[in-house]
């Protein structure tokens, strides 16, 4: 088991790492082990997070995308106008 599985010490005054952490976790129970291991991996958790927050998450992506267009409908008419001005120099 890596040592970024380990679950960060509750004592803040540890001089000391334990990269042993994981040492026989699997023979305790799983809320034993949460006490000292990661349980539950990244992907799962921002699966988890997202899935939760699903209605910002969403706002925000159509927010985004929103903004997007308008820049792609302000360029289109500055690309227009251009075009326009060019065409009353001939």
């Amino acid at each position: 088991m890596p040592y970024s599985c380990c679950a960060a010490p509750n004592d803040v005054n540890v001089e000391y790492i334990n990269t042993m952490c994981g040492y026989r976790v699997q023979e305790l129970s799983e809320n034993a082990a949460k006490e000292k291991i990661f349980t539950v991996g990244c992907m799962q958790e921002v699966m988890g997070l997202a899935q939760q927050n699903l209605y910002i998450v969403g706002g925000v992506a159509i927010g985004l995308g929103l903004l997007q267009l308008f820049g792609i409908f302000l360029s289109r008419i500055l690309a227009t106008q251009i075009a326009n001005q060019r065409a009353l120099w001939i």
